[in-house]
């Protein structure tokens, strides 16, 4: 089990976190945009894993290795 602790990630580095685990899941908090004004970050993150739980304040994803 490996615990990510919030901050703003690249793209490459949200890939090899992912890489590392059968399963990785994201929380994505509605102020994320401070930290990832460009949305990059939770642009790949949508793209990469399937929505779990999504809400007004917070959205959480999981990528499940193949």
């Amino acid at each position: 089990r490996e615990l990510i602790q919030p901050a703003n990630y690249s793209v490459s580095e949200l890939e090899k976190i992912t890489s590392r685990n059968k399963t990785t899941w994201y929380l994505i908090h509605k102020d994320t945009a401070m930290v990832d004004p460009d949305l990059e970050m939770s642009n790949w993150i949508a793209a990469n894993a399937k929505p779990e739980f999504l809400s007004t304040y917070i959205r959480i994803y999981a990528h499940r290795a193949s």
